[in-house]
């Protein structure tokens, strides 16, 4: 398992562990900086750097303006998460198993468990006999955060341009589309597809900061970018897209996916899939569920928290 350290030096990545103020701060400068970066400021003339700002202010103020959720996207995100919690409210959810995680030289496997919240806060511990890793997601506030801790105790932040994905991507009764009631979130309708022989209807959700500056929101729309494949018959989740990207590149867009199959209706009565595969910078991530819990009450701890 390879977990790299985040360098201190990159203007890309923001520590988290210092107060919420100075974070958010940061995570907008960040921003500012990616957007600055791509509009040719660097090393440009000042016509040249102008007009960049001019067209990328006046397409991210008409993009802004037309964030409205599609009312067809949003019932179907409504049924999907009424076939998998069957009416019931979810608050929490636990699963517990095995995975298999191979990076294309190396299979890891062993036990593992992941937790998700209602209040969008995610762990997962994956234990092996020579290595260890939790990842922890947090976006239950305006800025999102994450980390990963290694075997030897090490803690690696996560770049912020990596926390704006779905925190409960393991978990699709807690995902995304539990949220559509969310101000910040915007559903839009993509159409009919055909997954693996199946039809599917396609939606995406992206994110959308209110009361920000266009180029902001136009950048956290695009990395908050969520496409999920659902099954036109039981309505079910089957993929969930996004991308991921380099520590110190988030311009570069790498994908990723999530299966979900062997879906089962569990003792409290919800339906979730037994069978969960991640892909994502080139490592494959099977787990295997043999145990769900919901509402369970278990805390999701921050394993950084000091």
């Amino acid at each position: 398992m390879c977990l790299r350290p985040m360098s201190a030096s990159c203007g890309l990545h923001l520590a988290t562990r210092s107060h919420p103020e100075a974070t958010q701060e940061r995570s907008q400068v960040f921003i500012l900086r990616y957007t600055a970066s791509r509009c040719g400021v660097p090393g440009s003339s000042e016509g040249m750097r102008a007009f960049g700002i001019f067209a990328f202010l006046l397409a991210a103020s008409m993009a802004v303006s037309a964030q409205v959720s599609d009312q067809k996207a949003v019932a179907l995100g409504q049924a999907a998460t009424y076939a998998m919690s069957g009416g019931s409210t979810i608050t929490d959810i636990t699963l517990t198993g095995s995975a298999n995680r191979n990076d294309g030289t190396t299979t890891l496997s062993g036990p593992i468990v992941l937790k998700a919240t209602a209040t969008h806060i995610s762990r997962v511990d994956f234990s092996v006999s020579t290595d260890a890793a939790i990842e922890f997601r947090d976006s239950s506030t305006r800025i999102p955060k994450g980390s990963i801790v290694d075997g030897s105790g090490a803690i690696h932040e996560m770049a912020i341009h990596n926390c704006w994905s779905d925190v409960s991507w393991f978990a699709p009764l807690l995902s995304l589309l539990a949220n559509s009631a969310h101000s910040n979130l915007i559903f839009r309708y993509v159409g009919t597809e055909v997954y693996n022989g199946m039809p599917v209807d396609h939606i995406r959700i992206k994110r959308h900061l209110r009361r920000e500056r266009p180029e902001v929101g136009v950048l956290v729309s695009k990395l908050s970018a969520t496409d999920i494949l659902l099954d036109r018959s039981s309505e079910l989740p089957l993929v969930i897209r996004y991308n991921t990207h380099p520590e110190t590149n988030a311009s570069l867009n790498i994908p990723a996916e999530v299966e979900f199959s062997a879906y089962q209706k569990i003792a409290s009565g919800q339906t979730i899939p037994f069978r969960v595969t991640r892909r994502q910078g080139g490592v494959t991530t099977d787990v295997q569920v043999v145990g769900a819990a919901i509402n369970s009450g278990v805390p999701v701890s921050n394993p950084t928290a000091r």
